[in-house]
């Protein structure tokens, strides 16, 4: 009989405790759902991505089957402002005392972001220390997040590099599309930045991980070659009227 799974173990204190069906996978919250990753720094836990909201009682019962007391979360750490990462954070907020914290060019309506981060900022979550590094290209506001476990460094790169999927293809990136920002030329030069990371694990923000420094460069390195088929659509640049910052800067909570 097929097991029910809650959660899933990605490495010493860094669990999978919601996901929707992308990739053909079966979705531990609701379909809809990114990838939603719990950090246990021990007094204190985190949340990166808050999923869509459709079933926040779902990644609760989840994160208690893992045996975690949901009293001590008190951050939630968004990726980037799309709905399936930041939908479940106002459900949250009513539950739980937690602070936002996003990167700079979030909008998120009705919701209040208590810190907005920048390159090189720390988040603390208990004795575990997320290092904030900006990857813009999906979305302006679209950031990384690296910390260090047991002499492995791990990175969550949000949709910015979904990298190699079994069953979806080779260098997997967030889609682009210029009504939300997306830059072609700031998506190279943060794929280009992550690789200089030289990481053991890549966690993206859907799909499955890449473990390993060999598989996390290659999966890399395919990101790279689908943004540079990308380059071949000469009308791709034309259709961004303004520079991203400029168009979401306006609006930030």
């Amino acid at each position: 009989m097929f097991k029910k799974v809650h959660y899933v173990k990605i490495f010493d204190r860094i669990y999978l405790v919601g996901r929707g069906n992308w990739g053909f996978l079966n979705p531990l919250t609701n379909i809809g759902d990114s990838n939603i990753f719990l950090v246990d720094g021990g007094e204190e836990l985190a949340l990166i991505d808050a999923g869509a909201g459709l079933n926040c009682k779902k990644l609760i019962r989840n994160i208690k089957y893992l045996g975690k007391d949901v009293k001590k979360i008190k951050k939630v750490i968004i990726t980037h402002n799309h709905i399936d990462h930041v939908g479940g954070v106002k459900i949250l907020k009513k539950k739980l005392k937690i602070k936002v914290y996003s990167g700079f060019g979030s909008y998120y309506k009705n919701i209040k972001i208590s810190k907005i981060v920048k390159e090189d900022d720390r988040i603390k979550v208990g004795d575990i220390t997320l290092k904030v590094l900006s990857i813009p290209g999906h979305t302006p506001d679209s950031i990384a997040l690296i910390t260090k476990i047991n002499n492995k460094k791990l990175v969550f790169t949000g949709d910015t590099a979904i990298g190699d999927q079994k069953k979806v293809g080779k260098g997997i990136v967030g889609w682009y599309d210029v009504h939300w920002g997306s830059c072609l030329e700031d998506f190279k030069k943060s794929i280009k930045k992550l690789m200089k990371l030289n990481s053991d694990i890549l966690i993206p923000s859907h799909g499955l991980w890449s473990v390993g420094k060999d598989k996390v460069k290659q999966s890399l390195r395919n990101c790279l070659k689908r943004l540079d088929i990308f380059s071949n659509i000469p009308e791709l640049g034309t259709m961004l009227p303004l520079k991203p910052n400029e168009m979401f800067k306006k609006k930030i909570v």
